[in-house]
């Protein structure tokens, strides 16, 4: 890429292959000082079929099975800026830490003028674990208060107090917990959620500070919320509801992103791994495209990115479909409006695009399918693109188990259209914008290597570069810096 160069030597961060493979996602990414930090998750697809999806092993592609085995422990890693010294791990948890990855990493200047580095990390059987340190090296735990909540996916500062959002696993439930603090060692205290119509519902996936309050996306069945403070700090009965029902697509169920921009809210979407519902009633979800939701500070929204809904709903609050531009930057397979970010004053967007996937999953599919692949070998692509979809019976399709109140029509024209103009752009997408709803891409294929199938993280440095952590399961996280200072 001529405006980002690779400053990862070994994908994962690991010499050895085998191991920074399975340090596949720069899944928490801050700086302190001098350097920038990392928290990799691990294994993350071989963990989701396995744990999520509860697909047997010998269903799992060879290429997400760890080898020869997996390499246990949470791990932090770090990088001086100036590239004088290179990756270093600063810090492995064992396994009676009860620590599992690092999935939020954030630079929080303390009550007592202390500047610190937070990260939180998934918790195997108790609540989110969180460690804080001064210089990097040393490493202390934090998570006093922490009693409910396995993952934390938000944390941000606001008024001076920084606040951090957890979800139960994958969510689903109507309960939203909110921890608050001015000194992390002191410990954290649980804000107080009432559960009137002034309260949120839903779990916390994302947070921003914005316009002198504090706004949560949440996840309750149903299509994705967003809530704000009333008059700045988050008190019981003192909430608005900005935003409810997936902005008019109950599909959109998660808010994956969150970021003020230019005096607008900026609200990325997306479904659990493309098709996982977070309603425990209905798990398959169809898969699309993200939805880019703008909030005005009036509290008014508009869908900017978005096709004609697949799952219509009707909001109670202010706004409007009208999306410019095609759900997922017109690519269906970008599941994930995964980073917004402002650097050198435009909006930066991370995609996570499910499309690399397809050749592993065929081919699983033939090895394991025999019987479903030989019915599929006769599939005319053109005949498929040929159907009339202003009649087609949803029954002709055989698949009944879906919800038949879906738009397909929506649905199969927008998958279709990415499918015809897939070659290329495998790979997760890193997208800019100078006003918020004309956009340009930097990358459309992973930084040249489809393997990177998410813009996993963005972070803009204090020393004006912007740096770039993928998601990559096939060989290993890497990081990407860009070439000069703005």
């Amino acid at each position: 890429m001529d405006r980002f160069r690779n400053i990862t030597p070994f994908n994962g961060f690991y010499e050895d292959a085998n191991l920074g493979q399975q340090n596949n996602y720069v899944w928490a990414m801050s700086e302190l000082g001098a350097y920038i930090y990392v928290g990799v998750g691990k294994n993350i697809v071989y963990s989701l079929l396995g744990s999520l999806l509860n697909v047997p092993i010998q269903y799992i592609s060879e290429a997400f099975i760890p080898k020869p085995s997996i390499n246990p422990g949470a791990e932090i890693w770090r990088y001086r800026k100036d590239g004088s010294e290179n990756w270093t791990q600063v810090y492995k948890s064992n396994l009676q830490d009860d620590i599992g990855d690092f999935r939020y990493m954030i630079n929080y200047k303390t009550a007592s003028g202390k500047r610190v580095l937070l990260a939180a990390a998934n918790s195997f059987s108790s609540s989110v674990k969180m460690l804080i340190s001064e210089d990097g090296e040393i490493w202390e735990d934090a998570s006093q208060g922490i009693t409910v909540g396995d993952t934390a996916r938000a944390m941000v500062e606001h008024n001076g107090k920084m606040y951090l959002g957890v979800m139960k696993r994958l969510g689903g439930s109507l309960e939203t917990i909110l921890y608050e603090t001015n000194e992390p060692k002191n410990g954290w205290t649980q804000v107080e959620i009432g559960t009137g119509s002034n309260n949120p519902r839903g779990e916390i996936a994302s947070m921003e500070s914005f316009d002198g309050n504090l706004y949560i996306g949440t996840a309750p069945p149903g299509g994705l919320e967003v809530w704000r403070t009333r008059e700045g700090l988050p008190r019981k009965d003192q909430w608005k509801l900005v935003v409810d029902k997936g902005a008019g697509e109950a599909l959109n169920q998660l808010p994956l992103s969150m970021k003020a921009f230019k005096g607008n809210l900026y609200v990325g979407t997306g479904i659990w791994s493309g098709v996982f519902s977070i309603d425990p009633s209905k798990r398959f979800a169809p898969p699309k495209g993200f939805d880019l939701i703008r909030i005005s500070s009036d509290d008014t929204w508009t869908v900017i990115v978005g096709n004609e809904a697949i799952s219509p709903t009707n909001p109670t609050t202010d706004g409007i479909r009208r999306p410019e531009i095609s759900a997922g930057l017109e690519n269906a397979s970008n599941a994930y409006c995964w980073q917004l970010k402002e650097y050198n004053n435009r909006l930066y967007l991370g995609t996570w695009d499910w499309s690399v996937l397809l050749p592993a999953f065929i081919k699983t599919l033939i090895e394991n399918f025999p019987d479903i692949t030989s019915k599929l070998s006769g599939v005319n692509m053109d005949n498929i693109k040929s159907l009339d979809f202003n009649n087609l019976n949803i029954q002709d399709l055989n698949i009944a188990s879906l919800d038949p109140n879906y738009n397909y029509e929506t649905l199969i024209e927008s998958i279709l259209q990415s499918l015809m103009s897939m070659k290329g752009t495998q790979g997760g997408d890193l997208w800019v914008s100078h006003n918020g709803f004309e956009w340009r891409y930097i990358t459309l294929n992973g930084l040249g290597d489809p393997h990177n199938y998410g813009i996993r993280n963005l972070l803009p440095s204090e020393n004006g570069m912007l740096y770039v952590g993928t998601a990559n399961p096939y060989e290993g996280c890497e990081v990407w810096v860009s070439k000069w200072r703005c």
